[in-house]
């Protein structure tokens, strides 16, 4: 069966320190103790020593000869009758075997009289004297008074030098008293200060609190109010319209717009193949300029379900939880919503240009500023005149239909479309030319958004 060691470490023993709280759940067993001549814990051995002792515990005592604990701890053992006792010169010699042998023997009172401290003998052998011999003067039974007193005279003697050592422990107890007395007195201070502290901060707390009443209130007041804006955007969402109806133009000036040019086309009423243009504008752009272009498409919810397949159509609400990939590793965009945030991320990305396609048909601009080239998608010469009036529109900024303006770029129509490639659909819209059959349009838009002087990646 294993040791239960205290006080050093040898292999083949449960080790434990003194100050393990575990020695204070052991319970009828054996635990050897062994105190060197440095040890200064006093209280924690006489403590620990005695809750083992009075947990029924076998307590094996090995001390050196030179500690300050020796009479302490001797008169505990032996006020329990525990005589396992053993005063020693040098803890270093002993083994697994020493300890072994220790356990295996039952020392009596005797030896400890005879090898370790005679006034721990008569510590408790006087308390039985003492009962014997009031019993007799009780009795006034002077022959036996007269017997213990000769019989016991040893004991007597040395329970004075027990007694002088009581008072010392006693008067050196009073001094360590005071000197603890004044410890507490002084924490007891701090306390009550840390406490006056503590009420100040409570109040504090109790102003705060009430404070943050009134502006839960408020805040329930304002999430009654959202839910109701909420259950209207649920609604326009599920009709179609866009929930960001109302938004402000950002301005490429206030934001760290690296977009060496922004081709803005502004939507007015539709005109027949102006999408499939724009869609491969950007194209050209990338393929045959060598530039790194983004597209975005702004258009109503009820817009996109077979129009813009397969491009990637977002909300706020995608874009919040995919916002690197959509603005740095997809060329092309639908968006639903103009979200400022969205505009202003793609604006400070990497790229030379950025061409936005805006079908909204809202009277404020999704961007502006001296790098933005705005055109117009007009269908007739009678919408241009009413918006005029507003704007002041230059007719080489419009795209519309052939015929309808000889200085406004026309998009003709592209025979037998379906049955194109997509190749062969950029082949025809880099062919188309404006209304004197000369320049192509790609040409012309190039010219004037500042995108031939764009380095080639």
């Amino acid at each position: 069966m294993a040791i239960n060691l205290v006080g050093k470490h040898i292999e083949g023993a449960i080790n434990y320190n003194i100050e393990d709280n575990k020695l204070s759940n052991i319970k009828n067993d054996t635990i050897v103790i062994i105190i060197n001549k440095d040890a200064t814990e006093l209280y924690l051995y006489y403590h620990t020593i005695k809750t083992l002792l009075l947990n029924n515990n076998r307590v094996i005592l090995i001390i050196n000869n030179k500690s300050n604990m020796i009479k302490h701890i001797c008169m505990l053992m032996v006020l329990y009758k525990r005589y396992d006792i053993y005063v020693i010169e040098d803890e270093s010699i002993l083994d697994i075997e020493h300890i072994d042998v220790l356990i295996g023997r039952e020392p009596t009172e005797d030896e400890v009289r005879q090898y370790v401290d005679i006034d721990a003998i008569a510590n408790e052998k006087l308390c039985d004297i003492l009962l014997e011999m009031t019993t007799a003067i009780d009795d006034g039974d002077t022959d036996t008074l007269i017997k213990l007193a000769i019989e016991y005279k040893d004991v007597l003697q040395r329970s004075i030098n027990v007694i002088g050592y009581l008072n010392y422990l006693v008067d050196n107890g009073n001094k360590d008293i005071a000197i603890k007395l004044k410890e507490y007195k002084s924490t007891i201070n701090d306390l009550e200060e840390q406490l006056k502290k503590s009420d100040i901060k409570l109040r504090e707390v109790a102003n705060k609190l009430e404070y943050l009443e009134q502006e839960n209130k408020t805040l329930q007041k304002e999430a009654f109010t959202a839910k109701a804006k909420l259950r209207e955007l649920e609604e326009q969402s599920n009709s179609g319209e866009p929930i960001i109806k109302t938004y402000s133009t950002v301005l490429t000036s206030m934001v760290k717009c690296r977009a060496k040019s922004i081709i803005y086309f502004k939507e007015v009423s539709y005109v027949r193949y102006v999408n499939s243009f724009i869609t491969k504008l950007a194209e050209i752009l990338a393929k045959v300029n060598k530039l790194k272009v983004k597209l975005l498409i702004y258009d109503n919810k009820n817009a996109f379900n077979t129009v813009y397949k397969p491009t990637n159509v977002i909300t706020s609400t995608e874009y919040v939880n995919n916002a690197s990939t959509l603005v740095n590793s997809i060329d092309r965009l639908v968006i639903v919503e103009c979200n400022q945030a969205i505009i202003e991320d793609i604006l400070k990305a990497d790229y030379d240009v950025i061409i936005i396609y805006d079908r909204l048909k809202q009277a404020q601009d999704i961007v502006a500023g001296n790098n933005v080239y705005k055109y117009w998608v007009i269908n007739s010469s009678h919408e241009y005149d009413i918006l005029d009036k507003i704007y002041k529109i230059d007719k080489h900024h419009v795209i519309t239909r052939p015929g309808v303006f000889a200085e406004s770029i026309p998009i003709h129509e592209v025979k037998d479309y379906k049955a194109q490639t997509e190749t062969g659909r950029m082949a025809v819209y880099m062919k188309m030319t404006m209304a004197d059959g000369k320049r192509p349009i790609i040409d012309v838009i190039c010219d004037r958004t500042n995108i031939n002087p764009i380095p080639r990646r």
